[in-house]
């Protein structure tokens, strides 16, 4: 009897081991994962993404880089460049432009504004003269004409324009050398068109000229044959 109680005792101790030795079970009947366990006096350690990084693509492919900038650009105030004679559209002046140095190839010229002497004139994207506006247009090598079209203040016989634009290049150096062979600061003078007529100032109205006799009126011719008494 005694050795059966003893057998029974090493029985249940040998349970109680195994039982300890197993992880605990979670309600749905899974095993705990490492991430759920408790670490340093029981606060969980979530993975830090950005210490993970990102998974790797399917088929162990590297993530695409980013693309790169256009390239680097400069810019060019008062761009050298002129033209003949302007024409008349509507109520602007409107004239083709040629640049002074065409650029180079791998060089273009974006324009960006125009500005005008005297300033704040309205400068609308108009192409006359067979060629397209300059504003929003790109310049180049092949194509390096554009046409500018202002309008005047009333009478004047000129008005002053500046064409600025932007270098865009694939070569720093080419934006570099191209902006360095020329003098910036250039400002075209645009002529009265001559179908827009002589620039004249109104003058006064005119005064009608009186007609002849009419003088004050005479007074009444004294009777003949009348003398004094």
């Amino acid at each position: 009897m005694r050795r059966h109680t003893s057998r029974a005792t090493a029985l249940l101790l040998g349970a109680l081991l195994v039982a300890g030795c197993t992880a605990p079970v979670d309600d749905d009947g899974a095993s705990p994962t490492p991430s759920d366990t408790a670490v340093d006096g029981g606060t969980s350690a979530p993975l830090d993404p950005d210490v993970a990084g990102e998974p790797p693509l399917e088929g162990g492919e590297e993530p695409p880089l980013p693309p790169d900038d256009a390239g680097p650009t400069l810019t060019i105030v008062g761009l050298p460049a002129g033209g003949g004679a302007a024409g008349l559209v509507d109520d602007a002046w409107c004239g083709a432009i040629a640049v002074g140095q065409a650029p180079p190839d791998g060089v273009e010229l974006e324009v960006t504004g125009l500005r005008t002497d005297p300033g704040g004139l309205e400068t609308p994207a108009l192409a006359c003269q067979d060629v397209p506006a300059c504003l929003g247009s790109t310049l180049s090598q092949e194509q390096h004409l554009c046409a500018v079209a202002v309008v005047p203040p009333p009478g004047a016989d000129q008005v002053r324009v500046a064409v600025d634009v932007r270098l865009e290049c694939a070569e720093v150096t080419a934006c570099e050398e191209y902006r360095a062979s020329v003098t910036p600061g250039f400002w075209w003078v645009l002529d009265r068109p001559l179908e827009a007529g002589p620039a004249t100032a109104p003058s006064d109205p005119e005064v009608p000229d009186e007609p002849e006799g009419a003088d004050e009126p005479e007074g009444p011719d004294e009777p003949e044959g009348e003398g004094s008494p």
